[in-house]
């Protein structure tokens, strides 16, 4: 399992040399599926950001469950490749031309065409020919900010909404890097509960609310309360 703010300030590395440092994660708030990582590729080019996705790296984390400290993350792509991935700020939200110039550099499947993403694998190989996105869809997308991509570095802190009140706020998100979806929400209770951080499953989230900065679960207070402590010997599904 991955942390989402361990996966901050982590190393992007290609054949053991670093190519970039992780500046955010990007994930789809409809189904929890990562998207992006923000990398800052400024080691050798200053104060460019681009958008790596998990189909361009080699799996990352244990397959015990258990967490990873300190993340490495390895990619396939060289350093031409990487110069031709989107540049981004890390501040709004990634428009789908982004998307659209990446996947069709790379040769990746456009997943918003309805076509399943290659699964990580450990390297980087499209699992087909990408197919060709019809010009009509291009001329739709072409400015389309995509409104369900969201930042982890975002919704830390958001408060956390039960069916009977008001219990603590985000603390952290676990990443599952097997399937590369936000499996967990870290929540830190100590307002109402002191000293504890527990675990909570995505599958539990309601609603979020994004200008309130609020996110509403399904269940009360003492279900939240009686989820597993989270500390760094824990361990996910």
């Amino acid at each position: 399992m991955l942390r989402s703010s361990k996966l901050r300030s982590a190393e992007l590395t290609r054949d053991g040399q670093s190519v970039g440092e992780v500046l955010d994660v990007l994930f789809d708030d409809r189904n929890s599926q990562v998207r992006y990582l923000a990398v800052d590729i400024g080691t050798w080019r200053e104060g460019h950001k681009i958008l790596v996705p998990p189909a361009a790296l080699a799996p990352a984390g244990r397959d015990d469950g258990m967490l990873v400290d300190t993340p490495r993350l390895e990619t396939t792509l060289d350093q031409a490749q990487l110069e031709q991935c989107p540049s981004t700020a890390v501040d709004r939200p990634v428009s789908r031309q982004h998307e659209i110039e990446l996947y069709e550099r790379m040769g990746w499947q456009p997943y918003w065409l309805g076509i399943p993403m290659a699964a990580p694998g450990p390297v980087w190989t499209p699992a087909a020919p990408a197919p060709a996105v019809p010009e009509t869809v291009r001329d739709d997308l072409h400015h389309e900010a995509d409104p369900h991509l969201r930042s982890t570095n975002e919704i830390e802190g958001y408060y956390i909404h039960a069916t009977d009140g008001d219990i603590g706020h985000v603390e952290d998100l676990l990443i599952d890097p097997a399937r590369w979806i936000v499996s967990h929400f870290v929540i830190d209770t100590k307002n109402w509960w002191p000293g504890t951080k527990v675990v909570v499953p995505t599958s539990k989230i309601a609603a979020i609310d994004w200008a309130e900065r609020t996110l509403a679960v399904e269940v009360d207070r003492a279900w939240i309360k009686s989820q597993p402590v989270f500390d760094e010997t824990w361990r996910g599904a």
